[in-house]
């Protein structure tokens, strides 16, 4: 099972921003007031993998019971309804393993300014910082099943296939990610009267281009790793092992 992470108000996962916070509106830049090149514009993008790591050290109550703080609920529900649409009995349901791998984003933008008058300010981007990916990926498999058992490699083949598909989604998001640079560098200088608050447009229009692919992100992930935790392949699993030597 791919473990669901709760959604931020922000854009469905994790989200750090460095950054001045202040809601002002303010002007695009005037020809005439901010009538100066910019200086080159730095993009930097950060790919976050993370390692692996085992836990076969919880029962599968307590794999079940950190599920549900995951998104589980809506989990068991799937299972139940696919269950019940192919005349399944299903008597019970244990959360032998679970993988938790949060998808994480930073983003930090520093500036150049310029005072054009006593009020007045030229501001633009003149470096922006995107790190993305998965910060950790933790796999739990359940301590009721030996390692070198049937059944605790049928549970560790299946959690492990959920870590390839993350990964795989990534690798398909890195390049709109790091396109961003383009948007970043022909953003053009705004003029306001206040300088913080021209940071804050400026970030809050970087982070719509990046809501608009974490959301597309977010989705496909759900999709791909949603394509493996079916009752279909579960009843198939369940045949992988002889009990006599589960």
């Amino acid at each position: 099972m791919m473990g669901k992470f709760p959604k931020l108000e922000f854009f469905g996962i994790l989200l750090f921003i460095v950054s001045l916070f202040v809601v002002v509106f303010t002007e695009q830049a005037s020809a005439t007031i901010c009538d100066f090149e910019k200086s080159p514009v730095e993009f930097v993008f950060e790919e976050w993998r993370s390692d692996v790591t085992l836990d076969h050290s919880k029962s599968s109550a307590e794999i079940g019971q950190l599920s549900m703080g995951l998104g589980g609920k809506d989990f068991l529900e799937k299972i139940n309804k696919q269950a019940d649409d192919s005349k399944i009995k299903l008597n019970r349901f244990n959360t032998e393993g679970l993988t938790h791998g949060p998808a994480g984003a930073h983003v930090k933008l520093s500036y150049n300014e310029k005072k054009v008058t006593d009020k007045s300010y030229c501001v633009y981007i003149k470096k922006a910082v995107l790190g993305f990916g998965f910060q950790k990926m933790l796999v739990y498999v359940s301590r009721q099943y030996a390692k070198n058992s049937c059944r605790y490699g049928v549970i560790l083949d299946h959690e492990y296939e959920h870590v390839k598909r993350s990964n795989d989604v990534l690798t398909r998001f890195i390049p709109p990610l790091e396109k961003l640079n383009d948007f970043v560098k022909t953003t053009p200088i705004r003029n306001g009267v206040d300088n913080e608050a021209i940071q804050q447009n400026l970030l809050d229009e970087f982070l719509v281009k990046i809501r608009e692919i974490v959301s597309k992100f977010d989705h496909e992930l759900s999709v791909e790793n949603g394509k493996l935790d079916t009752i279909e392949r579960y009843r198939y699993e369940t045949t992988l092992c002889p009990k006599s030597k589960s």
